[in-house]
This record gives structure tokens, sequence and C-alpha cells, in this order.
């Protein structure tokens, strides 16, 4: 018995934090630098929108276990970090997208010039979060700060060979035109040189004129596939791929691993692309 009770004290005791963030894609991130360190308290759920989010009783009184929030420049949190302030007078709020250069929206997209947040869908920004992410744990739990940075590190070297790939991919079809849904993958369409238009105009469904104009600008650029996010009602994107000859492919942009995810849309592309250059 002695020398159970004497193991148990002998083991390393590991701080554990507690982490809120804004958004589910968040949360992968956090899982890679912290690895078990971590339970992340998530605010906005899946099926809520930035515009309309309020978060419920039970979130705040999570959120009032939090350490540390991590901000990532989301809609809602211009409006709830005050009181998100006030339900945890301790709680240390971390910018974790102060080194990223934000783009805005094509201009049709949104009618109030708005800035682009969909920063997870680049290998490049999620490094930059992930190394804002690794800074504040460490500054916050200097006793595990070494794991939080060779985590760190292992991610880069998995997220910059990752943009090596998908560059060597795309690199054939810089230039093209895909369509989307939701304006969701600017930042991936930027980082790769390509292009990308949203049937959705100024955040809503398009008017009967303007679905007309789109359908025969991409039937004039070639455009093969429609990216659909999962949740959303892709009848009008059925309409238009039925129009221009393309496929639709759903993806899920919010839950699960951003690594197969940025995986998936570049290998979508590349088999647009290419089936389109062999017609």
């Amino acid at each position: 018995m002695k020398l159970i009770v004497w193991c148990l004290f002998a083991m390393p005791l590991l701080a554990h934090l507690t982490v809120a963030v804004s958004i589910e894609p968040q949360r992968w991130i956090v899982s890679r630098v912290a690895g078990d360190l971590a339970t992340v308290v998530v605010m906005q759920p899946p099926n809520a929108t930035a515009h309309t989010f309020e978060p419920k009783p039970k979130q705040m009184i999570a959120l009032s276990t939090a350490a540390v929030y991590l901000l990532c420049g989301v809609e809602f949190e211009s409006v709830w970090q005050e009181r998100f302030r006030a339900q945890n007078k301790n709680l240390v709020f971390v910018q974790t997208d102060s080194a990223i250069e934000k783009i805005g929206f094509e201009e049709h997209d949104h009618d109030d010039h708005s800035i682009d947040t969909h920063i997870w869908l680049s290998p490049r920004l999620i490094i930059s979060q992930a190394r804002a992410i690794a800074a504040a744990f460490a500054k916050h739990d200097p006793a595990n700060a070494e794991e939080y940075q060779a985590n760190f590190a292992r991610l880069e070297r998995e997220l910059e060979s990752l943009n090596d790939a998908i560059a060597k991919k795309l690199k054939p079809f810089k230039g093209r035109e895909f369509l989307v849904f939701h304006p969701s993958l600017g930042y991936f369409a930027h980082d790769f040189g390509l292009i990308q238009r949203s049937i959705e105009f100024e955040g809503k469904e398009p008017k009967p004129a303007q679905l007309a104009e789109m359908i025969k600008t991409a039937k004039a650029s070639g455009t093969s596939v429609i990216f659909v996010e999962r949740g959303y009602n892709s009848k009008t994107a059925q309409m238009v791929a039925n129009a221009i000859g393309a496929r639709i492919v759903e993806i899920d942009l919010i839950n699960g691993d951003l690594t197969a995810t940025l995986k998936t849309v570049a290998d979508e592309l590349v088999k647009a692309f290419g089936d389109r250059a062999k017609s």
C-alpha cells in the first residue's frame, strides 16, 4: 500500500485548462495544441449563425469555469465579449487572429462589405492561430509550456506539408473559378490562386435576374463544381448545377478534422478542373 501511495504522489500532476472558444473549428486547433491538457467549451453551436447567435444559460454557466477565451474575430464576439467578461471576471481573452491580414467578401456576397472570418480554411492561417494559442497556453500554464510548443511544432510541420501538397495539385489550375453556395472558401481560393464565386447574393438567395446572370457567367467560365456546406439548403445550388452541368459537392466546414476537410476541397477541385479540361 505504501508503494502505491508513493507512486501516486511521484506521478507528475498535469495542469488542466478549461478553454472557451467561439466556434467549433477552434476546438480542433486547441485539441492539436493542448492534447489532453485542455477541456474546450464551444459557445456557438454548429447549427447557429453569427448574425443571430445568443448563448444559452447552460453555455454561460460552462463559460464561468473557463480560464482562457480564444477569440477568432467572428461577428458575435464584439457584441458578447464584455458580457462574457462580466460572467467570469478572471477570464483571460486571447485574440488568436491578430497576426492575420483578413480579406473582404466579393462585392455581391455581402451588402456591408464585411470581412471574411473563415480563417480556419487555410493551412497558413490555421498555423497562425495555433501559434497564438500555444503561446497563450504556455503563458497561462508554464509547467506544460514545452508540451504545448512541441505539439504546435508538430502541427505546423503537418500544415506546411499540406499547404505545399495542395499548392502543387492546384498549380495547373491557377485563375480557375469555382462556385460555392455560401462564400466560405475565400482564403483557400486566395492562397492557391483560384477565384471563388458565391450563389448567395448579399447573404441571401439570389433573385431570378441575379440567378440568370450567375448561370451565364458560370457557363462562360466553365465552372464544373459547386460546394455546398452541410446544413445549407441546396435547392438553388442544384438548380444552378443542372443549368451548367456541374457537380454538387457537400462539405462539412465546421466539424471534424480540418486537414481532412482541406484535402477534400483540393481533391474535388482537381477532379472538377481536370474533368472540364477533358470535355
